[in-house]
């Protein structure tokens, strides 16, 4: 690739939160959701909401645990020039490989490269592959 700036970056060091859910007799936990919040307050909200439903439901849910963990680095689904994202996609994805295999499998069209960047149709062609 060549030294043009880089106009929406794919890597978001911005800090996210999501809620894990924590299975009695599974060890280890699971996203409560796909959602990433960018507070922690939304991410409480979203733990308050479950742990609410919880309660009310019978069997095996009651017993579930939350806690709201914090990442250091997400990736955006965005072309890095014009910041179009792929239609139809969660934009935000917890690892670089995960991107990778969304776009080769749903966009053919778009391209991940190795220096974590995404390119869109339309500018596909500022790749610089020599």
């Amino acid at each position: 690739m060549d030294d043009r700036p880089i106009n929406y970056p794919v890597v978001d060091r911005r800090g996210h939160y999501r809620v894990l859910e924590h299975h009695p007799e599974v060890s280890g936990s699971s996203p409560l959701s796909d959602r990433l919040h960018t507070t922690p307050r939304a991410a409480q909200d979203e733990r308050e909401l479950a742990e609410t439903a919880a309660r009310y439901e019978t069997g095996l849910r009651r017993e579930l645990t939350y806690s709201i963990e914090y990442l250091t680095e997400v990736y955006r689904l965005r072309c890095c020039t014009c910041g179009e994202a792929p239609p139809l996609t969660r934009t935000v994805l917890l690892d670089w490989d995960h991107v990778q295999h969304v776009i080769r499998q749903y966009h053919h069209t778009w391209v991940a490269t190795s220096e974590l960047t995404i390119f869109c149709p339309l500018h596909v062609r500022d790749i610089d592959y020599a």
